[in-house]
């Protein structure tokens, strides 16, 4: 992120959230976002990140 704002991109950043359940579904904005799964001792986890372009 600090290496991107200093070449000149700005951003706003949406602080995270914690989503349980299964077959979870949030749809608030039609992004496409890049979903990187991994487990740990507790479970699987994904994080979720979506990037758009401001209009």
């Amino acid at each position: 992120m600090t290496k991107l704002h200093d070449l000149g991109f700005r951003f706003d950043l949406t602080p995270p959230a914690i989503i349980t359940g299964q077959n979870m579904k949030v749809t608030d904005m039609n992004v496409e976002a890049l979903i990187v799964p991994f487990e740990v001792p507790q479970g699987k986890v994904e994080i979720n990140v979506a990037i758009r372009e401001r209009s």
